[in-house]
């Protein structure tokens, strides 16, 4: 619980392939999302370094498509925090 800053030095091309993807899942929700779009940059940064390659959309409407969409772009990153933590309790 509670919150973090985080700062990258990187490469330009790399940096702005980041801000290029982050602001992609930023504007991938519906028009109703209630989050202004720098909370919905927040929630995308956090989305990508979960692991996941959708933003759920939180305008509460039942047919919204972009409602139910938050999923982990693969199950690798799962496994590896499974295996981490595996080898923590040892």
């Amino acid at each position: 619980p509670g919150f973090t800053t985080l700062w990258a030095r990187m490469f330009a091309v790399d940096g702005a392939a980041t801000r290029e993807r982050v602001d992609s899942l930023a504007h991938s929700v519906c028009a109703a999302d209630p989050r202004s779009i720098d909370d919905r940059r927040n929630d995308a940064f956090a989305a990508i370094g979960a692991g996941r390659d959708t933003l759920a959309c939180q305008c509460g409407t039942d047919d919204c498509a972009a409602a139910g969409s938050d999923r982990p772009a693969d199950d690798q990153r799962e496994r590896r925090v499974r295996e981490r933590a595996d080898t923590v309790g040892q």
